[in-house]
């Protein structure tokens, strides 16, 4: 997933992320994991991973909720 225009602690920049997820039979939320592939601008130096899960929406074209959670840090440049 691409975002274009992302603030992360005052600094700007786009951010590429991998975001993998599953709803196995039988269960009723989703659950996942996302990591940080690529910068740009300002958050060329961030890095970072966690997990997603939720229920989602009820159907394709509506809103849903997903909840996140993980860690993110600059590396030296």
């Amino acid at each position: 997933m691409t975002f274009e225009e992302v603030v992360v602690d005052g600094k700007s920049g786009g951010l590429i992320l991998s975001i993998v997820g599953n709803l196995p039979a039988g269960v009723l939320e989703w659950y996942g994991h996302w990591v940080i592939l690529e910068g740009t601008g300002d958050l060329a130096n961030l890095r970072g991973q966690g997990n997603w899960y939720g229920p989602g929406s009820d159907g394709p074209g509506l809103w849903g909720q997903l909840f996140y959670d993980g860690n993110y840090h600059f590396e030296p440049n």
